[in-house]
């Protein structure tokens, strides 16, 4: 998701479902090596708020991350789609609870939500209305299985 924070700034929450195979073929299509971080960052989104379960796993104690490591732990896991180590620990901000991840989203801010499981989460959370009006603009329901290009589209148009 993609959202202002109470100063102006714009945040971001990010979810997909990345694969192995996914970030591969990301990679070739044109969304890796940086592409979609430059894509995020230039209309000046500032933060990345992270619903993915890779999230709740970096904060699960059972991992024994510490907790100045964890955003370093979280950049390796899509390092393809955003290779700067610097650039995704500055802006992240993760969330520890990926299976109630739509109550985490303020409705009243200016935000935009990207999720493969959007249509049940942003939906359970915020009601069929709000998701249908919002869908396509401030709401990408991405494709698991795309090569992230309905996500930069998505982006370019927003």
């Amino acid at each position: 998701m993609l959202q202002k924070d109470r100063d102006g700034r714009e945040d971001i929450v990010f979810r997909h479902r990345w694969r192995p195979v996914g970030l591969r073929r990301s990679a070739e299509a044109g969304t890796g090596r940086g592409r979609l971080r430059a894509r995020i960052a230039s209309p000046g989104f500032g933060q990345l708020v992270c619903v993915s379960g890779w999230a709740g796993m970096a904060l699960d104690p059972a991992l024994r991350i510490p907790v100045l490591d964890q955003g370093l732990w979280l950049h390796q896991q899509v390092r393809e789609l955003f290779p700067s180590s610097q650039w995704f620990p500055d802006r992240l901000i993760p969330r520890t609870d990926p299976d109630r991840r739509g109550w985490s989203i303020d409705t009243s801010s200016d935000r935009y939500y990207v999720d493969d499981w959007a249509d049940e989460y942003f939906v359970a959370a915020h009601g069929t209305e709000l998701y249908q009006a919002e869908l396509g603009q401030r709401i990408l329901c991405a494709d698991a299985r795309s090569d992230g290009s309905d996500v930069l589209a998505w982006l370019t148009s927003i």
